[in-house]
């Protein structure tokens, strides 16, 4: 079975009154074992009920790497504006202390695929962290930018980031940023700048594209009642992941994405029970 080794936050998602489990790497996690994968996260949650509570709910889904330190279990509030979501971020959380543990070395050289994003990355210790496990790994390394604003030195964390990754996928608005930091008009030239396999850009309701060194491919979504878009970008991400596992030529693989990603807007929080 294809094994998928995530790193970062996992937090409370709170809509109002509601709390749902979440964080990206969770999300992509959580989707790839819906999707028949093994899948792991390396994290860290806070000595407290609200950690408590999430590694009881995320190891139902996800074998958990998980540290238990002194800071705050990690929670964010989602607001939904016309459907999509708007974030506000606690600060200085336990997934911000992740420290490198035997655990997550001896799973991160396992790995067929290694997952990771931008906001776990904000502070020293879990960036470090990271990048020590970036230079372990051997399977295939899939960087989902997940910008967020208060990833202050977001800049440097990309380009560190993207230097490591085999995969990249970002969305519309996180590639109109990159173009004049990285000089590049389209996807195709941060695919030849940074020698990626692969490029995903996603654009909400209007579909997706994808670069390769073949070239350029479309997929345009399905119109759906779309119920809450929070976790659509990791649904596809995971899809990704998936299709690569299975061996999908181009066209394929983002078609299968799009599909994956839309059936998440139909349902509320990023995770369903099935898939």
């Amino acid at each position: 079975m294809t094994s998928v080794l995530c790193f970062g936050e996992l937090l409370w998602d709170v809509f109002g009154e509601n709390e749902k489990m979440g964080g990206a790497p969770y999300n992509v996690a959580a989707i790839s074992s819906l999707l028949g994968m093994n899948s792991s996260l390396i994290t860290a949650l806070g000595k407290d009920g609200s950690g408590e509570a999430l590694l009881t709910l995320a190891s139902e889904k996800v074998k958990m790497i998980v540290q238990r330190n002194s800071y705050p279990t990690g929670r964010v509030d989602v607001t939904l504006l016309n459907g999509n979501p708007e974030f506000r971020i606690m600060e200085d959380t336990a997934y911000d202390y992740i420290d490198l543990s035997d655990a997550a070395v001896q799973s991160c050289k396992k790995a067929d695929y290694f997952c990771f994003g931008s906001l776990a990355q904000r502070k020293r210790v879990s960036r470090e962290t990271l990048y020590s496990l970036l230079k372990l790994a051997k399977g295939v390394k899939v960087y989902d930018m997940n910008y967020r604003e208060s990833i202050r030195d977001w800049k440097m964390i990309f380009s560190e980031s993207v230097s490591a990754a085999d995969v990249l996928k970002l969305n519309a608005d996180e590639f109109a940023m990159l173009q004049e930091l990285q000089g590049v008009e389209d996807g195709s030239e941060l695919l030849k700048k940074h020698n990626l396999k692969y490029v995903f850009i996603t654009k909400g309701d209007k579909g997706a594209e994808m670069f390769s060194h073949k070239g350029r491919y479309m997929c345009f979504s399905p119109r759906v009642d779309a119920v809450d878009t929070t976790g659509c970008g990791d649904a596809f991400t995971a899809a990704v992941v998936h299709a690569m596992s299975l061996g999908y030529d181009e066209q394929k693989m983002l078609d299968y994405a799009c599909g994956v990603a839309t059936q998440i807007a139909k349902v509320k929080g990023a995770v369903p029970e099935v898939l």
